[in-house]
């Protein structure tokens, strides 16, 4: 993995673990899940916590907006994301390693 892919990795990791932090309503006993996959041209991460969540379809588009900049940012660097509700609330993403061997 590249240096640059390792810094897109680093900061979307970060935005949905502070996400959770800010939204989820935790609990002091309440957890925080980060589960990495790693395959040869790509990474797959999970981040979850037993917060409400909140609905895909009403995130902003766009910069102007304001909050939330965490998800835009999630959006513009991740090749896809999404949310999925499972034993509590997940933002996944993934990411391409262009540097892979093919």
């Amino acid at each position: 993995m590249g240096q640059e892919e390792l810094e897109d990795l680093q900061l979307l990791v970060t935005e949905l673990v502070t996400n959770s932090l800010r939204h989820a309503s935790l609990q002091e006993q309440d957890l925080i899940e980060v589960d990495v996959e790693v395959e040869p041209r790509l990474v797959r991460v999970d981040v979850s916590d037993p917060g409400p969540g909140f609905d895909q379809r009403f995130l902003p588009k766009s910069p102007e907006r304001a909050g939330q900049w965490g998800l835009f940012i999630v959006d513009r660097v991740a090749d896809r994301w999404g949310v999925k509700i499972d034993r509590g609330f997940h933002v996944w993403f993934v990411l391409g390693r262009h540097g892979a061997a093919h």
